[in-house]
Parts: C-alpha cells; structure tokens; sequence
C-alpha cells in the first residue's frame, strides 16, 4: 500500500502536538485510527476516487514528490508544495483534538481535560479553527501544484478535487 499513514506520532510536535504518552496504547491506536480516517478522506477530496485508489495500490515517483513536497518553477518563478504529510498534519490535529474530548477504550468512557475547564475549550476550539483553515490553505496549494505538474505532463490524467471551506467557528 502505497500511502499507509502519512501522517504519524513523531510528526505531530508544537503546535500540533497531541501529547500521547509512550505507554497509552488506547489513545496511541486511538490516534492511528483518526489518522487513518483523516487521510483517506482528506485525499479522496483532494485526487477525486479513481486517483486515490490508484496511487493507495500503486508506488508512484509522482506520488512520492508529492508527499515529500519541494520547490517547482512556473513562469520563471519559484514556488513551495509544502507536501501531502504538512497538509494532512493540520487535518489530523483537528479531527484528533475534535474527537478527544470524550472517546472509548477498553477500560471504559475516558473524557480529556478540556471537559472540565471552559476557557481550555475556547482555546482549544479556536486552535482548532486555526489548524483547519490552515489545512484548507495547503490543500488549495496542493491543487494548485498538481494542476501546474498537469499542465505540462498530464500525469495526473484523473485529478477531480472536491472544495473544502475554511472554518470560521466550531
């Protein structure tokens, strides 16, 4: 599989950090699940169905620039695709925080800190508002780079992106 989790634990430092401890493998199998679900939707929207599924079967050069991201030269300027694994840390980071709140594990209902402290939850809620526009932001450059790479080359013959809105309040 070509894009199993792009987005992993390590990744998720500062301002997206989700500080899962070492030894919490409930919260640890917790977060590979949002990721998971995260990136699977998150890239269905941003390829279309048909691209997704061939590069979830297939290892592609293509695909791996694009996870990577890295500078490109359109009309003798220069330009930055920040990558797949950069947009989709923002994605996570939300939907991660978003579902936190209160989740099940095998030991039962477990409801985070946020719950009993109002202003952690207006904090939190407009951290989340921030990631998500950022992520709106870099998944608009992500189309935008593989327009240009589709330009010239047509490599991504069935690209088919869906919009995705930024947030303004949750």
């Amino acid at each position: 599989m070509a894009l199993a989790n792009l987005v992993t634990y390590d990744l998720m430092v500062g301002e997206l950090s989700v500080g899962i401890s070492s030894t919490d493998t409930d919260l640890q199998d917790f977060f590979n699940d949002v990721v998971e679900q995260t990136q699977r939707d998150i890239l269905i929207k941003l390829l279309g169905v048909t691209l997704y599924r061939y590069y979830y079967n297939n290892e592609d050069e293509t695909l791996t620039n694009g996870v990577k991201g890295g500078f490109y030269l359109n009309d003798n300027k220069y330009y930055e695709f920040r990558g797949l694994k950069e947009m989709l840390k923002y994605f996570v980071f939300f939907y991660y925080q978003k579902q936190i709140q209160s989740f099940s594990t095998s030991s039962g209902e477990r409801k985070e800190l946020h719950a009993e402290r109002p202003e952690a939850i207006t904090s939190l809620n407009a951290k989340l508002v921030k990631c998500w526009n950022k992520g709106v932001k870099l998944f608009n450059e992500a189309i935008i780079y593989i327009n240009f790479i589709n330009s010239s080359s047509n490599i991504y013959e069935n690209f088919e992106p869906q919009s995705i809105d930024k947030l303004y309040e949750i």
